[in-house]
Formats: C-alpha cells, sequence, structure tokens
C-alpha cells in the first residue's frame, strides 16, 4: 500500500476555473500497491460490484433496452437494465456480507444484522442510458452503525473511470489521490445542477436557475448527481448543488467529494438537497466584491451571500413534500448549516 512518509510529487490540473491537485508517488508504484489495499477489503468490495454492474450496463447498451417502466413521473423510467445491474450487486454483495443490509434505488432491501447498509443505485442516469447520453453511472456506498458513510464508489463504465473514498481515507481517481484545487470567485464558477421528475418543482428550480445563472460562470446539467459529486472532486465543476435527492443518489458521491476536500452542505428545508464545493465557495460571506442577495428573500437565508443562499431558494410546499423515509438524512447538520 502506499506509504504516507513516501515523497510526493503534486501535479496541478490547471484552469482558468482553479486547480485540482493529484497526489502521487514520485515514482510509480507497483501494482501491488493499489491504493484499493489501503482503502480495505470493503472498498475492494464496492469497486468489484461496481464494476460487475458496470460491464453489465455496457453489454445492455449495445442492444435494444426492454421493459422499461416509470416510477414516480412519466418522465421518470426504470428498466430491466437497473434491476439487472441492482441485482447483481447486490447478490455480490449478500454472499460477501452476509449480515449487512442493503438499501438500492429499484428496491431491493435486506436488513441488517451487523449495523451497516450497502446503499446502492444500480443506475445513476437512467434517461441518459436510454437515450445514449454518455453521462451515467454506478454507485455503491457503505454506511457505518453510526450511520456515517465508511466507503464510497462511483463507477463511470464508458469512460472506464472509478472513483473510491474512504472515511478518513482520501479519495482516489484510479491511483492518483484527489484534492480540490483553489476556487476561483462565484462569479467565475462553472455550476452543475440537475432537476426533480415533479413538473411543478421544475418550474420553481427554473426560476432558481435564472437567478443563479447572470452569477456565475455557466451552470451545467448532466443528469447524473454521483458523477456531479464525483466530477466536483476531480475539478471538472467547481459546484453542484440540487433538490430533490434520494440517499442513493448521493450516498457515494458526498464522501468522494468530501474526502477530496469540498465542503458538502445540506440544504435546510424540502425536499432534501445540498452544495459541494470548495468550503470558501460554498460558505463564502458577503464582502466588497462578493455576491450580494440575487435570490427571493426567505426566513431562512437573510445573511448568506454563498452559494447555499442562491441554491436553496427553491422549496416544496408542504403538501409536496416526501416521506419521512425519503428525507431521512436530509436535517443540516450544525457543522455544515448554511450561515
Amino acid at each position: 500500500m502506499i506509504d504516507r512518509s513516501a515523497s510526493v510529487t503534486e501535479r496541478h490540473r490547471s484552469s482558468i476555473f482553479g486547480r485540482v491537485t493529484f497526489l502521487s508517488p514520485a515514482v510509480s508504484a507497483p501494482s501491488s500497491h493499489d491504493p484499493l489495499a489501503r482503502l480495505g477489503p470493503d472498498a475492494e468490495l464496492a469497486v468489484r460490484a461496481a464494476h460487475a454492474a458496470g460491464d453489465l450496463l455496457l453489454q445492455r447498451r449495445r442492444r435494444r433496452v426492454r421493459s422499461i417502466a416509470t416510477k414516480s413521473s412519466s418522465t421518470d423510467p426504470v428498466s430491466e437494465a437497473d434491476r439487472t445491474a441492482e441485482r447483481t450487486i447486490a447478490e455480490l454483495i449478500e454472499a460477501e456480507r452476509p449480515d449487512d443490509g442493503i438499501v438500492a434505488e429499484e428496491g431491493w432491501q435486506r436488513s441488517s444484522r451487523s449495523g451497516r447498509r450497502w446503499v446502492v443505485d444500480p443506475l445513476d442516469g437512467t434517461v441518459n442510458f436510454l437515450y445514449g447520453f454518455p453521462a451515467w453511472c454506478v454507485s455503491v456506498a457503505l454506511f457505518g452503525a453510526d450511520d456515517r458513510p465508511l466507503v464510497g464508489v462511483v463507477h463511470d463504465p464508458l469512460r472506464g473511470e472509478t472513483w473510491v473514498a474512504r472515511r478518513g481515507g482520501g479519495t482516489y481517481l484510479g491511483a492518483e489521490r484527489l484534492v480540490v484545487g483553489d476556487p476561483p470567485p462565484l462569479d467565475q464558477a462553472l455550476v452543475a445542477t440537475g432537476f426533480s421528475y415533479d413538473r411543478e418543482f421544475r418550474a420553481a428550480q427554473g426560476k432558481v436557475v435564472a437567478e443563479l445563472l447572470p452569477r456565475v460562470r455557466d451552470i451545467r446539467r448532466a443528469g447524473a448527481a454521483a458523477l456531479d459529486l464525483a466530477w466536483v472532486a476531480t475539478g471538472r465543476v467547481d459546484a453542484y448543488y440540487e433538490r430533490g435527492l434520494k440517499p442513493w443518489d448521493w450516498a457515494a458521491g458526498r464522501l468522494i467529494a468530501e474526502e477530496a476536500g469540498a465542503a458538502v452542505i445540506e440544504l435546510p428545508g424540502e425536499p432534501a438537497g445540498l452544495v459541494a464545493a470548495h468550503p470558501q465557495l460554498a460558505e463564502r460571506p458577503r464582502g466588497p466584491g462578493r455576491l450580494e442577495h440575487p435570490a427571493p428573500r426567505s426566513r431562512t437565508y437573510t445573511r448568506c451571500a454563498c452559494l447555499c443562499r442562491l441554491a436553496g431558494a427553491s422549496r416544496l410546499g408542504a403538501r409536496q413534500r416526501p416521506s419521512r423515509k425519503e428525507t431521512s438524512a436530509s436535517t443540516c447538520s450544525r457543522e455544515r448549516r448554511c450561515p
């Protein structure tokens, strides 16, 4: 495994947006020094499960997908590919971690005897997958008995990229450790987001985008939350925000972003939402030359001029609130509360 005391070189991916720092050994390590050996057997299992599902999805992508159904709305599809990939992951985990619980997007659930649970999104970006739009991935996370993430893996089969994070152990893309670099000013930031499948809420989200767009460099909408969070860790976008997420959408990507040094802040209110960015970009206070309040005032956000303030403007009314189960992990923590 990689020795922390070993000399390292910093390679900077520089751009007009900022910088991502890759920490890697000064001399290429042998294959036995794979970061997975350092990140532990749970991370290795998560990677194998994600790769097995990814290989299956690549095969299904090459032929016509059948048995497409819908979930929350007519624009929220689920295919046989989702279900088959989910079964592939679940059966592997059940075989090797029989006491652990599983919660997966398409319905596979098993109670935990160990206190640990795996949270799985077998195909994040189903619409993209069905259309052949190249932005979809597999997400596998492990949570401990304290309900905190232990391991997060996001695998992009199309690009052959796999992000792996372990709590306290950093984030890796392949053999390279990722560390978010210095952030740009908010008005030069490239910001990623996503939209709900609920038509009424999409309209509210559109208003937020209209407020935010003139105040940042540009906005990107790839359609896969786990990838967006991994891309924050990699520096492909400077920030990401979204409301209406489910636990499996961010379970792995959140840890990947956090272990790379990003702040991941849960937005107060419902539905559940978060902002991920370098801490200075996510939580930047007001000051000379800083962005003032562009979004409509709300009781919760009267002092914050950061990205959280912008992203948190849209909420659903009480009659539209999701179930308690869906928002069980969405309460804003004391450490990461939008000021």
